[in-house]
Order: structure tokens, then sequence, then C-alpha cells
């Protein structure tokens, strides 16, 4: 019976053993759809692609979701993986291991919102913002509520640069020495409230990003979940 399966799939899944569970799911006729959302709902990434690699997009969706990406590097696909989703696996390693020359080769060949995204944060997250504006620009053409986060943290980074450049300025006049510059004063003061106009706008930046961060979020009906669609840091 139903039950039957159903308790040897919870017992499999408590106890950690992903193939018993696998063909329990099987045998309880779970579609390949549930049994990855449901390998997903315990971290098991590989588990899931094993099942079904035409799903590496929403695997990879849910493990930078659960600050699991840097375990992209490790995902092995299963023999029937075509040469295309082989191809993909290697463009998602180049990004969590930043592989700068894959990322710029692949780039123009890239027209998925959700991949083109993770190139942008990790082009950002390593200083590369002249790259991460190339993913933009070309995301802008394929997701607008994407590129439009993408462009936040664009923002966001550079209200960062002010902020840090804005303090370093503040450090010098505070260095004055006022005995012989007389505009110590005034140049603490205006470094000061640069840095507060600074702040502010970086505040701003980061509240804008929050807010569009939010404006796509993956409903998955059979595991119960709000995954937010957007990548680990």
């Amino acid at each position: 019976s139903d039950l039957k399966y159903n308790n040897q799939i919870q017992t499999a899944l408590n106890n950690h053993q992903w193939s018993k569970a696998k063909k329990a799911m099987q045998k309880a006729g779970y579609s390949k759809n549930s049994q990855v959302q449901t390998f997903l709902k315990h971290k098991q990434y590989q588990q899931a692609l094993n099942v079904d690699p035409s799903q590496l997009n929403k695997v990879v969706n849910a493990a930078y979701a659960k600050k699991d990406s840097g375990q992209v590097a490790d995902w092995q696909l299963p023999t029937k993986a075509t040469s295309k989703q082989k191809d993909q696996l290697k463009l998602e390693k180049a990004i969590v291991n930043y592989n700068t020359n894959t990322l710029n080769n692949q780039l123009s060949f890239t027209t998925n919102a959700d991949v083109l995204l993770r190139m942008g944060q990790a082009f950002l997250a390593h200083n590369d913002t002249q790259d991460a504006q190339t993913v933009q620009t070309k995301l802008a053409g394929v997701n607008s509520p994407k590129a439009k986060y993408l462009k936040a943290l664009l923002s966001l980074n550079s209200a960062k640069k002010e902020v840090s450049d804005a303090q370093k300025k503040l450090d010098d006049a505070n260095k004055i020495d006022d005995s012989k510059d007389k505009d110590k004063d005034k140049k603490v003061d205006s470094a000061k409230s640069d840095l507060k106009n600074a702040q502010n706008d970086q505040q701003a930046a980061q509240k804008r990003s929050i807010r569009l961060s939010k404006k796509w979020v993956i409903k998955c009906r059979s595991c119960r979940l709000n995954i937010r669609k957007r990548s680990g840091s």
C-alpha cells in the first residue's frame, strides 16, 4: 500500500539511505519531479541529479538558496546526461571556482537568466565590475527583474566603494597638523558630511537590492518551501 511505501521512504530518508529511499519512491510511483523535490528537501543535490540531470538548473538554484553553492564543485552527472547538460555543469563549476577564462568564453553563449545572474554575482564578488556590467546588459534582454536586481547590486557595490573612499578622506583630514593648516576643522567637517552622504547612499542601495531580490520566488508545491531564487555570497 501507499502507506507502507511512505513509511519505507521516510525511514530510508531519516537514516540517510538515499538509494533505498529512491527505490521506495520508484515503487510508490513517485514521478521524477517528486523524487527530485524530496531529495532537495534533504539537501541531497547529487541524488537529485542522479534522478534527473535535466533539472540541473533547479538543483543549482536550490543549492544557492540554501547557501550550499560550494558543493556544486563536487557534483557529477549520471552517464545518461546529455553533453549539453555536462557543459552546463562545467559552467556552474566555473562560476563557483571563479574560472574567469570559462566565464568570459561562455558569456556570449549563455541565455539562462539564473546562470547569467550567478555569473554577474561571481564577477561582482571578485570586484570585476566591468564584466558584471557586461552580464547585466545581456541579462536586461533576457529577464528584466533579475537584470534590475543585478543593477542594484552594482549600485550597492559602488556605494560601498564611495563609503570606504570617504572614510579614508576623513582619516586623512583628521591627521592634518592644525598648527600647519588652519582649515583643518573645515576639512574634517566636510569629510564627515561626505561620509554621511555616502553611508546614506549605501543604505538606500542595500534596501533597493533586498526589495528587488524578493521579486521572484519559486513556489514548489510538492516541497511546500519558498526557495528564494538568489545565490549565496
